[in-house]
């Protein structure tokens, strides 16, 4: 094998010499690509292929440089050649070893180690548990220390036991009440780390959109509507794979909202009569003859329905109260601004009169 015999510096040229008279052809760092946690350090390798095919490692020979200081520092002091150590997370650099005029370089990205285990948390398969061999018996990408399917009998005793959740301010609301939905987890051992199973918050036991998170803010609640909280294996175990919470029921007092919106559109009075934003009368001066096909009308609305109101989302609940008798057939949002009724005349006459409320499902 090739090897370097010695350096000489002279009026600022390295000059360097191999057994054989081989010369240097390149040179490899390795690992390639490299993660190094913050605070943490990784040794790397410089390895130099000669002219003949043979290699040698060399990293005790070459100046390391790192491109990117404020991310990553390299050692060049003896001993410790080629240690990198992380400065910023989430930040990279690019690191050089350089023997007279050949030079190698590698990538090496900074990540978060939450548990000090020397491996960043993007690459961790326990985050939160020290697993410095990152071992995975069954290789489905959670490490043995905290799998709960592979280490039922002890998943180091971080089990979560149950569930309770609350609401705030409280769960007699009105109208305008937002709601934040909060969660208590109960475990066998409290964790060292913010609790990371996974969430799937329920109304109605329907789930709830974008609501695996530990807390959930929801508006639009009415008087009846139940609220429940499920949580599944994540970074911690749950006991049995799966934890109902409690359910809590919502009520309230005065008039509310029937629809997903911060102000009052639909209200139900003590009577029961339902009064909307989106309802009103029209009277059609138009004059027809009985049972002479489908008729139709557009009705103006003012105000125009919000947006995303479509035919595929609302009802148009509509009755013929004046004038000659129609049959109707048909009523539909075309857009924001138009209710389109089809109807059937069911004598001669003029002036039907029609009354509507819109909601949205």
């Amino acid at each position: 094998m090739n090897v370097i015999k010695h350096l000489l510096t002279y009026s600022g040229i390295l000059f360097y010499f191999t057994l054989s008279g081989q010369t240097l052809n390149s040179i490899t760092i390795l690992p390639l690509n490299s993660n190094v946690a913050v605070s943490n350090t990784r040794n790397l390798k410089a390895i130099g292929t000669y002219s003949n095919g043979t290699s040698a490692d060399i990293t005790n020979l070459v100046v390391w440089t790192s491109l990117n200081t404020a991310a990553i520092t390299v050692s060049n002091a003896t001993g410790s050649q080629g240690v990198i150590t992380g400065v910023q997370a989430l930040n990279f650099a690019t690191i050089t070893a350089t023997l007279g005029m050949i030079s190698g370089s590698t990538f090496s990205f900074v990540g978060v180690d939450v548990d000090n285990d020397m491996t960043p948390d993007h690459l961790d398969n326990c985050k939160y548990i020290y697993n410095s061999t990152q071992v995975d018996s069954d290789g489905d990408g959670i490490g043995d220390v905290c799998d709960c399917q592979f280490n039922q009998s002890d998943p180091t005793q971080r089990t979560v036991q149950s569930i309770k959740i609350f609401a705030f301010p409280s769960t007699n609301i009105n109208f305008t009440t937002q709601v934040s939905l909060h969660s208590h987890l109960t475990y066998i051992n409290m964790p060292s780390h913010d609790p990371q199973p996974t969430y799937d918050w329920k109304k109605n036991n329907m789930s709830l959109p974008s609501s695996n998170v530990p807390f959930y803010n929801i508006s639009g609640l009415i008087p009846g509507d139940m609220i429940t909280c499920t949580i599944t294996n994540g970074s911690d175990c749950v006991a049995n794979g799966m934890v109902v919470s409690d359910t809590i029921t919502i009520s309230g007092t005065g008039n509310f909202v029937g629809i997903n919106t911060a102000t009052p559109v639909t209200e139900l009075d003590i009577n029961g009569g339902l009064r909307t934003k989106y309802s009103g009368t029209h009277l059609d001066n138009n004059s027809y003859t009985a049972n002479s096909g489908i008729q139709t009308i557009n009705i103006p609305l003012s105000p125009p329905l919000p947006a995303g109101w479509t035919s595929i989302n609302t009802v148009a609940l509509v009755s013929n109260v004046g004038g000659i008798e129609c049959q109707i057939v048909q009523t539909n949002i075309t857009n924001s601004n138009t209710l389109r009724i089809s109807f059937i005349p069911v004598n001669s006459g003029s002036n039907p009169r029609f009354n509507y409320v819109i909601l949205k499902l």
